[in-house]
């Protein structure tokens, strides 16, 4: 799909193509099972922070949390995706009050996709030019996701 699609445009193409799936009923332990993950990721990107080398596993780790924690989400909503441009869509346009930036979210998954087809590293300069903004981000999610399962 065009990464340059507004937020918007995303949902409504991911929604007609089929990337966007509804489910007949609430299923906790699967929203509980991503976010499990998630905290697992962000355990071990804690532990690789401190030998200050490893910046693309680190972003990979965290790139892998917030789709997690998204899909977490989104199973909370009885809502599902495999595709991670529809996943990141469904959870800005579908929960303002978390004010996320999908400019954001599209430029992280551009860089996934260029650490995983060609290999392209990440240094300590823009991992550091996303960290603040994503730490953020995942802090705000996991606070939704939580106060939904407790």
């Amino acid at each position: 799909m065009d990464k340059h699609y507004t937020l918007e445009q995303t949902y409504d193409r991911c929604t007609i193509d089929g990337y966007i799936v509804a489910h007949d009923s609430l299923d906790i332990r699967k929203a509980d099972s991503f976010f499990e993950m998630a905290i697992g990721d962000l355990q071990v990107i804690e532990n690789l922070k401190e030998k200050g080398d490893l910046w693309s596993s680190i972003f990979r780790l965290q790139y892998q949390a917030f789709c997690n924690l998204a899909r977490a989400s989104m199973w909370l909503d009885n809502m599902t995706t495999e595709n991670d441009q529809a996943l990141f869509a469904y959870l800005c346009l579908k929960h303002p009050e978390l004010d996320l930036d999908w400019g954001f979210f599209e430029k992280v998954r551009v860089k996934n996709e260029a650490l995983q087809s060609n290999d392209q590293p990440m240094d300590k300069k823009e991992w550091k030019s996303i960290e603040l903004q994503a730490m953020l981000y995942i802090n705000a999610i996991k606070r939704h996701i939580e106060e939904r399962i407790n």
